[in-house]
């Protein structure tokens, strides 16, 4: 019993971490790799990783961003898991400007098109609202909206439609839905064509495609086919997959990335080097590859992923397809990412939301902004809300106008706008 009783009073004495950031579920401390903490009476640790004086620990060269943990041996005997938070959230942080239940769908540097109360509306540079036409959102939160070539291609729920004018819009796919980045352009004039992938919620297994619609003819084709579990096991068809994630195109290659989920044999990275004519597998049969949004630089690609187990950002050398790296985030599922419309000191700057599914650090979600410098993924922790459920999270819906980011609470039916800005000791 007295042994007990000192034990508990190292802890309360020495280990005053607030509440909130001790894990429910796995770690039992946590710290981050940007600040020292005062941890006391550790008799062994990693001293590759660590340096320990007079009480404090403090990381020291770059394998921490290879760690999502590591284990530290108290004087007592007793064993701690110790979590890397692997995200700095001292430097960024999101500010709460207004809620309104409007839909972002569409941002350029000319024009902004958005959806409110059963219409469509467009604003333009010279800050006139003109109201386009009626329109029913079948899907408020899963939409997509794309432009070229005199095109706009809106996806909402299991509907996909396009216009030339934003006025009248004619149905060219019913089927299943996306998520966000379901859909891109290949081509151009006469040769312009819609890659768009399907999805399909919850537990249902069926057949998913990759589809190609042509506007000069007006027709739609199958273009690479997800066989079910069932049928992959059975040795009908050569892939398979429960879910097609996310369908991207490299801005330096002009290569098309496609991501799927969630069973091992399931999750994989498809890449087309010819329009979307076809496609080849890059890595499968892992949760690594169970990626769910793409960034890109000039010789990596990188890749979250939407898995229950301990999340990371993989990155991937696009000339061969090796040099992977994994880079921990230890919370929640990583989900849609979106490029934000300004740079941020000459770096673009990525928004990436996250849920607790998973919830090996705590039981919050987040807003991540992540800048990819000397191609490492700097990851900012940009704000932070309670879970009620593993699924909670701010959706990222897009930017406004005023370049807000515009996130989608679903638990309450909110939409919150939010301004990006900078601690002001920074």
């Amino acid at each position: 019993m007295l042994f007990h009783y000192l034990v508990n009073l190292i802890f309360k004495l020495y280990f005053p971490y607030r509440r909130s950031r001790v894990n429910k579920n796995k770690y039992d401390l946590v710290m981050s790799i940007y600040s020292s903490q005062h941890v006391a009476f550790i008799r062994n640790f990693d001293r590759n990783l660590f340096e320990y004086d007079g009480g404090e620990l403090k990381l020291i060269n770059d394998s921490k961003l290879l760690l999502p943990f590591t284990k530290v041996i108290l004087e007592c005997g007793r064993s701690l898991l110790l979590g890397i938070e692997c995200w700095d959230s001292t430097i960024f942080f999101l500010r709460r400007v207004k809620s309104a239940k409007i839909r972002p769908l569409f941002y350029s540097d000319s024009e902004y098109i958005f959806w409110k109360s059963g219409s469509l509306f467009r604003k333009v540079n010279n800050n006139t609202v003109e109201r386009l036409c009626d329109f029913f959102l079948p899907d408020f939160m899963y939409c997509d909206m794309l432009y070229s070539d005199g095109y706009y291609v809106l996806r909402s729920g299991g509907y996909i439609y396009i216009s030339d004018n934003l006025s009248h819009w004619d149905t060219i796919y019913i089927g299943k839905r996306g998520i966000k980045d379901s859909m891109v352009f290949v081509g151009n004039g006469k040769s312009l064509s819609l890659l768009f992938i399907e999805y399909s919620p919850g537990k249902e297994r069926s057949r998913h495609r990759i589809l190609k619609y042509y506007f000069e003819t007006g027709i739609t084709e199958s273009v690479f086919v997800f066989y079910t579990h069932n049928e992959y096991i059975s040795g009908i068809g050569n892939v398979c997959a429960r879910h097609v994630h996310v369908i991207q195109k490299d801005p330096f290659t002009n290569d098309i990335f496609v991501g799927t989920g969630d069973n091992d044999d399931e999750s994989g990275i498809f890449v087309s080097h010819d329009d979307g004519n076809s496609f080849a597998t890059v890595k499968v049969g892992s949760q690594n590859y169970r990626a769910l949004s793409f960034i890109f630089t000039k010789d990596y690609v990188f890749w979250n992923t939407d898995t229950h187990e301990t999340q990371a950002i993989f990155r991937m050398n696009k000339s061969d397809n090796t040099d992977l790296k994994r880079f921990p985030l230890i919370n929640g599922a990583l989900w849609c990412t979106a490029k934000y419309p300004l740079q941020i000191n000459g770096d673009d700057l990525y928004i990436m939301t996250s849920n607790s599914e998973g919830a090996l650090y705590d039981n919050n979600n987040r807003v991540y902004g992540i800048i990819i410098r000397d191609n490492i993924p700097h990851i900012y922790e940009l704000l932070k809300r309670p879970s009620r459920t593993q699924y909670s999270q701010q959706f990222l819906l897009g930017f406004d106008d005023q370049l807000n980011i515009v996130l989608y609470d679903h638990e309450v039916d909110k939409v919150n706008f939010y301004r990006l800005e900078i601690y002001e000791h920074q």
